[in-house]
């Protein structure tokens, strides 16, 4: 980065991957910085688990940390880095699924649900944008901890990026799904939910939905707590285990392990 007279800026805060992977070097001139960079990162995601990702401002993170807000632009050069920086931290390490019993289908749906817990702990990792594939330390050893069960399972380095690509984004949604719905009373979004599909039942233009409601299947809908996504998450990884297992040859859903 250039300064304003033409010469380079050894001020300049460093690349977000630098950053993430720790290998940028510190200014060469000026004051040593009075914090370490993991300070800034922690005091934002504390206030991120406290308030929202939307509360977090460079503004009241310096409050936080008791600095101005000019100051933490040595740190950072902005709330994208700084939140690339807060992703990374608090997504915390994986499970270690070459640890796990039961061959790759298991170690699948081990990852899966602590990718899913970890969103619902911190509801706003669900709502950080995604600006790409994991960048992060952190990020790619969760990459790491789901390529290894994919691969064990036959697929192919295409096809296991593009199946840990689905499960992110699908588990991502789901979890983002479960925050939204939090503020709600379950029971009674269940209910809502139920009266909405038995008037489409009925409306004519839904035939569907109205076989459904004249086999009767709609008529206890809605008992049930809506908004926990653990069940559809259950279902589906069901599903695609059995599918990679057919697609490798109907291995089966132990296979190689």
């Amino acid at each position: 980065m250039a300064s304003r007279d033409g010469g380079r800026d050894d001020r300049a805060v460093p690349d977000t991957l630098d950053l993430l992977w720790g290998t940028a070097e510190r200014p060469r001139r000026g004051p040593r910085p009075a914090l370490a960079l993991e300070q800034v990162v922690e005091a934002a995601v504390a206030v991120a688990d406290a308030e929202g990702l939307e509360a977090v401002t460079m503004q009241r993170t310096a409050r936080e940390l008791g600095y101005t807000t000019m100051s933490l632009y040595r740190y950072v050069s902005g709330k994208d880095q700084l939140v690339a920086l807060m992703v990374d931290s608090a997504v915390g390490d994986p499970p270690d699924t070459a640890a796990v019993s039961g061959g790759w289908p298991e170690q699948v749906r081990v990852w899966a649900r602590a990718f899913y817990r970890r969103r619902l702990d911190r509801p706003w990792l669900a709502r950080a944008p995604v600006t790409g594939p994991p960048r992060g330390p952190r990020g790619v050893a969760w990459l790491e901890a789901i390529a290894g069960p994919l691969l064990r399972a036959g697929l192919s380095t295409g096809e296991t990026l593009d199946t840990a690509a689905f499960l992110s984004a699908s588990i991502h949604g789901l979890a983002r799904m479960t925050g939204d719905l939090a503020g709600h009373a379950p029971q009674d979004a269940a209910a809502g939910y139920a009266a909405v599909l038995r008037r489409a039942a009925s409306d004519g233009r839904y035939p569907v939905l109205a076989s459904l409601g004249e086999r009767g299947d709609l008529e206890d809908f809605g008992d049930e707590p809506f908004g926990d996504m653990a069940s559809p998450l259950e279902f589906a990884l069901d599903r695609l285990i059995e599918g990679i297992a057919a697609h490798r040859g109907g291995g089966g859903a132990e296979g190689p392990r």
